[in-house]
């Protein structure tokens, strides 16, 4: 690239000086896994942008449903939600910028806690991706549990030895 700039002589050309924006997007994945788990159910995400330390970001950063956000004393919040295998990308972001991807808690409904695959990093190429995974999972009863056979026992000793003494009262009738 060349640009022209005042130098010694006005107007000079002068080789060697690039003029570069390099932005990438951020593309946050959502998995749902388990026996349990809910497929159409939509997880809460907060995705949080920093600036780097000492710069401005201005250009608007191309958010997952259309619009457009900006930095705000250096940081920029979008909140989202996901299903399982849906992928939302937030575009035009300066390398440099960083990012944390944080789920909201679902402990409660029975789901594992969210493990992530690079939850936090910096914005340094075109495509950086992020991914949430939950698992929802019980065991299911398939058989017959061995904890009650003792009492299954003694109740088949019960019904044995009612079923004797009415053959034996019946024997004795004839």
């Amino acid at each position: 690239n060349v640009a022209v700039h005042k130098g010694s002589v006005e107007g000079d050309k002068v080789s060697g000086i690039t003029n570069a924006y390099n932005a990438g997007s951020l593309a946050v994945t959502k998995n749902v896994t388990g026996n349990m788990g809910d497929k159409n159910k939509a997880f809460d995400v907060t995705v949080t942008f920093t600036a780097p330390e000492g710069k401005t970001v201005n250009s608007a950063i191309a958010l997952p449903d259309g619009t457009t956000g900006q930095f705000s004393n250096g940081t920029l919040v979008a909140n989202i939600s996901l299903k399982d295998g849906q992928t939302l990308t937030f575009n035009n972001l300066p390398y440099g910028v960083t990012y944390t991807v944080v789920e909201g808690d679902y402990t409660g409904e029975g789901y594992d806690a969210a493990q992530y695959d690079n939850a936090e990093g910096t914005i340094d190429s075109v495509t950086d991706t992020a991914t949430i995974t939950n698992n929802k999972g019980v065991e299911v009863d398939t058989g017959i549990v061995l904890n009650n056979l003792p009492f299954i026992a003694v109740l088949a000793v019960a019904v044995a030895g009612i079923a004797a003494l009415a053959l034996r009262k019946r024997a004795r009738q004839f």
